[in-house]
């Protein structure tokens, strides 16, 4: 027998009950939202991230015509229209039936629920780096107030390490094992190395969860080429300062364009020299040659160059780590952060009332 099957049924189902999920989620968290913005009367609402909440409470709060300053600390001022809410509402390519369903249906879920139309009015934006920044205004140049605030860390949770003259430089990696992070460049790096007459020796510890199937490529690698390699998994975060303190160079291979980089913070405050590509919001803290090196991103052949530099060179390892710490202290510290975010939203409130 020859079955001929036609998923339309399924499919449509499948869809209303996402959608009725939706609505569900919607109603718990706009009537949560309404009962606070009643109850608390915040002068001003800060909003970090809306990855993983109802972006219709974002067009809530300005109906309610509230002042809202945005953080951003990654790019989802990019992907916010995939939320299903906003999407079922403001496409209009479906099927006609979807598309007569809506128009009659919206006035009266509107009057029930808010119905996210238009655009979020990004009027106040803070950034956690330049680069970010600059990714924000490709899209969305309209925003009026813009800030860069780079975030710091606490210096007292990672305190710096005195330097051991060891004849083996400790390399330290902190990331998922994933592509997009590099860490085959790295590994890669070291078959380089080793293939040098005048090999320092060297060791890599990394921190992270395994991604497969790139995890397992990398194991092949490593022990194809036989290199000093050490994965221990996942840390906590109080474990972290102590995984410092046990090596001597922090590697940051990162192919893609990260955000920003507290990792980077954390490894310099503890006095670790960091080795990295400076792409994305790394290169408001890395300095080249100051409190840094920088290699070419994806580049083997330079990043294992850069490594034999600073094995082989205890004084400027030794520079390299003291204006690190100097960096972190002068620069990103987690208070001044808070005084300058609180300076800015009190500025946005007081523009808000004049």
């Amino acid at each position: 027998h020859r079955l001929l099957h036609f998923g339309l049924a399924d499919g449509i189902g499948s869809y209303a009950r996402q959608l009725w999920k939706a609505l569900q989620r919607e109603y718990r968290n706009q009537r949560a939202l309404k009962t606070l913005l009643h109850d608390f009367q915040p002068d001003i609402v800060y909003i970090w991230n809306t990855k993983h909440v109802c972006i219709s409470l974002v067009f809530l709060v300005q109906r309610a015509g509230l002042p809202i300053v945005f953080h951003f600390g990654d790019t989802w001022f990019a992907i916010w229209k995939r939320d299903f809410w906003y999407r079922f509402w403001n496409n209009q390519n479906g099927r006609f039936l979807t598309r007569w369903l809506k128009y009659l249906t919206q006035p009266f879920v509107n009057w029930w629920l808010l119905v996210p139309t238009g655009s979020i009015k990004f009027r106040n934006s803070q950034f956690v780096s330049t680069f970010l920044h600059g990714k924000f205004n490709e899209l969305l140049p309209e925003t009026s107030h813009q800030v860069v605030i780079n975030w710091g860390i606490n210096l007292a949770d990672f305190p710096y390490c005195p330097s051991e003259t060891t004849d083996i430089c400790r390399l330290l990696f902190i990331g998922r094992i994933a592509a997009q992070k590099g860490l085959h460049v790295l590994v890669n790096a070291l078959r380089l190395l080793k293939e040098r007459p005048d090999a320092p020796r060297v060791e890599l510890t990394v921190v992270g969860e395994r991604t497969e199937p790139f995890a397992t490529e990398i194991d092949t690698l490593i022990a194809q080429h036989q290199l000093p390699v050490k994965f221990i998994g996942t840390v906590t975060r109080s474990e972290i300062p102590l995984t410092y303190a046990q090596h001597d160079v922090f590697m940051f291979s990162a192919i893609g364009d990260e955000a920003y980089g507290l990792v980077l913070l954390e490894a310099q405050a503890s006095g670790l020299v960091i080795i990295g590509t400076g792409a994305g919001g790394s290169a408001d803290i890395l300095q080249d040659e100051v409190n840094a090196l920088i290699y070419e991103a994806e580049n083997a052949a330079d990043c294992a160059r850069v490594i034999f530099r600073v094995c082989r060179d205890f004084e400027l390892r030794e520079r390299l780590r003291k204006n690190g710490r100097q960096n972190v202290e002068s620069r990103f510290q987690l208070a001044n952060t808070i005084d300058r975010v609180e300076a800015d939203l009190s500025a946005v409130l007081q523009d808000s009332s004049s």
